[in-house]
């Protein structure tokens, strides 16, 4: 017998946690927007060899990790939705149903580095995890929601 979904609160109504797939595919929204960044800001860097490819070169790193803190801050323009989230209509919260501050988004964005590092399998865990959640997700103690 199948059990109805767990519904929680957001900061807008209540809504069921996000599953793997659906958050899969709001990355790979994200991930071509930032792609397309990259590329120029690498076009940026051959115009500019001098000066450029250095600081080029750290905004590719950093840009990942500016674009989801603001994202997914109560300060970014759609509050707990990057632009891939917002397409699918995800929202990521607290456990609590609150808005992250920019310092717990930044916290989530290296925390998913980490759950990364071994084969993926701590973002694979939000496949089979009975609350939706990667490691990521439990270790800073956030939820993906539907909204």
């Amino acid at each position: 017998m199948a059990t109805a979904p767990q519904v929680f609160p957001s900061s807008t109504t209540a809504t069921i946690k996000a599953g793997f797939w659906i958050r899969v595919g709001a990355y790979l929204i994200d991930s071509i927007i930032l792609f397309v960044v990259w590329m120029i800001l690498a076009g940026i860097a051959k115009v500019f060899p001098d000066w450029a490819q250095a600081i080029v070169g750290w905004l590719l790193i950093l840009s990942p990790l500016a674009y989801f803190m603001w994202m997914w801050s109560a300060k970014g323009p759609w509050p707990g939705q990057s632009l891939g989230m917002k397409a699918l209509g995800l929202k990521v919260v607290k456990t609590d149903g609150q808005l992250l501050t920019i310092w717990m988004a930044g916290a989530r964005v290296l925390a998913m580095a980490i759950a990364s590092l071994p084969l993926y399998l701590g973002l694979l865990w939000v496949a089979w995890d009975p609350n939706n959640q990667g490691w990521h997700d439990k270790m800073v103690g956030t939820y993906v929601l539907k909204v």
